[in-house]
């Protein structure tokens, strides 16, 4: 961090009172106490991802609020790319980018912007470096304000209704309306057909499922993309590999299912405008840009969303008649949030340290939704086989 900014970031911290919540690469590195805490873990990991390369994050006591990075320049091309790739982690919903002639507050819920043009889209406000400028910032983001979260929602107004999860959701209620309604398939081949598609793309973008599988088995590209807008056979011959690989059968293959997309390729196109987002399904705007990255938006963030969609076909058929509960399905809050469940273990099964590391744990969920507790559990349970395991690595 150069002396300039490492200054003004100084000056911010001591004129908001940030002392107790902010956390930097090199308070990190002094830590000794708190050192196997969650917050510990969370911005450990942040500080090591060098393709970020952040100099803080303001944390409420273990939620990150405030990513905090600092730039010679203010680079609208690289902001876009930073914004969009915190808009798909869906975790902390403020990032201050720190320059030396200026601040700026970038909303982190706000639809990443298409281009340099529309980057007025994700800023929430500027600020200039001199002595009045970082007064109204501090004024603004005080400790007080930020740990009560009236800051977020009243005052800075972020935009959470173009947050990740929301967006993603809505492209999945209107493809299943369009594949019933226009491509006259069944709720239960849609379902199978979107959730067998959304698990290739996370196993294609996070590695998992390499260019290189998916050109020897289809011949034909090496984009699963690609063989969704131009090449129906090829698809479904990925689609048998990845079902012979994992050797499951969540989502089977069915002969209506191949019939109806051999008769118009249409759905899967229409399966590829979901996942890119290049085109906002319900409101038909189209964008050059592909917007969801599936290799940073949460796997229990993707899990929980899908739980929430397909439950939705139970309250069409009066499983789910409570008001209450069709509220929150219409807020789009039906599922359980990632820092509920973070909360909840840091208190039952910390991350480990050295009086408590024990691996040795079964974890029961007996009212198992779309599996998010079991998820995080299973993470623990690896940082502590790990912690362990100092000398060995997982197979």
């Amino acid at each position: 961090m150069p002396n300039e900014v490492k200054h003004i970031l100084q000056k911010i911290t001591s004129k908001a009172g940030w002392q107790n919540g902010l956390v930097t690469k090199q308070s990190l590195n002094q830590q000794t106490s708190d050192k196997f805490s969650f917050q510990f873990y969370i911005a450990n990991n942040a500080f090591n991802d060098v393709s970020l390369n952040l100099d803080a994050i303001y944390f409420n006591h273990t939620n990150t609020v405030i990513y905090i990075k600092t730039l010679k320049d203010y680079n609208p091309a690289e902001i876009i790319e930073l914004q969009k790739r915190f808009w798909n982690e869906c975790r902390t919903p403020l990032t201050l980018i720190i320059t030396p002639q200026v601040i700026k507050i970038l909303d982190n819920y706000a639809k990443p912007a298409s281009n340099a043009t529309r980057i007025k889209d994700i800023e929430l406000d500027e600020f200039s470096t001199t002595d009045e400028g970082l007064e109204r910032l501090a004024n603004l983001l005080k400790q007080s304000k930020l740990d009560s979260e009236q800051v977020l929602g009243y005052t800075l107004k972020l935009n959470t209704e173009q947050r990740v999860d929301k967006k993603l959701i809505s492209q999945l209620r209107v493809s299943r309306k369009q594949l019933h309604d226009k491509y006259k398939l069944d709720f239960s081949t849609i379902h199978d057909l979107l959730g067998r598609s959304l698990f290739t793309l996370y196993l294609e973008q996070r590695d998992i499922l390499t260019k290189e599988d998916i050109k020897l088995e289809t011949k034909v590209s090496d984009s699963f993309f690609d063989l969704l807008q131009n090449y129906p056979t090829e698809t479904y011959t990925l689609f048998r590999f990845l079902k012979e690989k994992f050797n499951g059968d969540l989502f089977p293959i069915t002969p209506k299912e191949e019939n109806a997309v051999n008769q118009n390729s249409k759905i899967l196109t229409l399966i590829y405008e979901c996942y890119t987002y290049e085109t906002d399904l319900r409101t038909g705007q189209k964008s050059l840009f592909n917007f969801f990255d599936f290799k940073h938006i949460p796997i229990e963030l993707i899990s929980a969303i899908y739980e929430e969609f397909m439950s939705e076909e139970d309250e069409k058929k009066n499983l789910i008649i409570d008001r209450a509960e069709r509220g929150k399905r219409e807020l789009g809050a039906y599922y359980t949030p990632q820092m509920l469940v973070e909360f909840v273990y840091n208190e039952m099964l910390p991350m480990p340290s050295e009086n408590d590391h024990n691996y040795n744990i079964k974890i029961l969920d007996p009212a198992c939704g779309s599996g998010i507790f079991l998820v995080e559990g299973f993470k623990r349970i690896i940082e502590r086989w790990k912690f362990s395991h100092k000398q060995s690595k997982l197979s």
